[in-house]
């Protein structure tokens, strides 16, 4: 990989390097989710949820 590349790379896995972050993203893999069902389980402010 070149630097560009590599620099990309980090970026998504600091993005990911939030626990529920990446929970969320697990989620999406297995079904389509809205944010209020992410709102629900986490019991989270909506805007909180969103910014994840």
């Amino acid at each position: 990989m070149n630097k560009r590349e590599l620099e990309e790379l980090s970026i998504i896995f600091k993005a990911l390097s939030h626990p529920t972050r990446l929970w969320m993203v697990e989620q999406l893999f297995e079904a389509e989710r809205c944010v209020c069902e992410f709102v629900d389980v986490l019991k989270l402010d909506f805007s909180t949820v969103s910014k994840h």
